[in-house]
């Protein structure tokens, strides 16, 4: 399979996935190829992608987005110490859900548990990166990275 046909099923797969977990109306915008060498300087979740798909995937925004998205999900704030729980939790949903979505289109790939993290890795180690902006109704922008080593 070609990095084009791949990436565009996991765009497809992610973005059916997006829709289903976060409870907001959603924009998404058109993916854009980013520089591997980029380094992305914010807060989120990062989960690593095996099988016909072989990279990362990572869910990044500020710690205010993702607030915003838990009180919309939860009905109260979140403290600081749940906030990192709250964003793995997310990630591992979105991820959850992008891998099931796959299967139906015979795609399969395997997740990791999230890590979360406070400022993103350089992802130089990487062939191509496509991001894949979403803006959240009267929350901010989350934007899904696809990182891919092929």
């Amino acid at each position: 399979m070609t990095f084009n046909s791949s990436i565009n099923t996991l765009l497809d797969s992610t973005m059916e996935a997006i829709t289903s977990v976060i409870p907001l109306k959603t924009v998404i915008k058109t993916p854009v190829l980013k520089n591997p060498s980029s380094s992305y300087q914010c807060f989120g979740v990062q989960i690593t992608i095996t099988g016909d798909f072989t990279g990362k995937m990572l869910i990044e925004s500020d710690k205010d987005v993702f607030s915003k998205l838990g009180m919309s999900m939860f009905g109260m704030p979140l403290p600081d110490e749940m906030l990192a729980s709250f964003a793995g939790e997310i990630g591992n949903m979105i991820a959850g859900n992008l891998s099931t979505n796959c299967s139906r289109k015979a795609f399969i790939i395997d997740i990791s548990t999230p890590t979360v993290f406070e400022n993103a890795p350089v992802y130089s180690a990487f062939a191509h990166v496509v991001s894949l902006p979403v803006e959240l109704h009267e929350t901010g922008r989350l934007s899904i990275i696809l990182a891919a080593e092929q």
